[in-house]
């Protein structure tokens, strides 16, 4: 039905480097412009949430990144990708951000000592 009311589209994504111009012709004479932003490189990547970089980041001095993950998923964070946070992400994090951790300790699980939760 909409094929039936357009008589044409025209797209410009030259002139304009950070957005395209749309022009629509309707069958009845009336003209409809308007503007589409281009997405930035990286702008709909996934990202690790802001909070819990910013926690990673606070703990990042006193803490391992075991004890920062296990703290992130008590506090309901998750990953970018939705999973639970685990050392490697953590550690990840602080390298790419020039954070360094506090303890490079990480307990066996096989030690049978159980980890204080929320203790560095």
């Amino acid at each position: 039905m909409l094929r039936m009311a357009i008589e044409s589209v025209q797209l410009d994504g030259v002139s304009k480097a950070e957005e395209i111009d749309v022009q629509i012709r309707w069958r009845s004479g009336v003209l409809t412009n308007f503007a589409v932003k281009r997405v930035a490189p990286g702008e709909s990547s996934l990202k690790t949430p802001p909070e819990a970089v910013a926690m990673i980041h606070e703990m990042a001095g006193q803490c391992s990144y075991g004890d920062i993950a296990l703290r992130l998923n008590d506090a309901g964070y998750r990953t970018a990708f939705g999973r639970p946070f685990t050392h490697q992400h953590v550690g990840y994090i602080c390298r790419r951000d020039g954070q360094a951790a506090g303890h490079e300790r990480h307990q066996s699980q096989e030690s049978g000592t159980p980890k204080r939760p929320f203790v560095c």
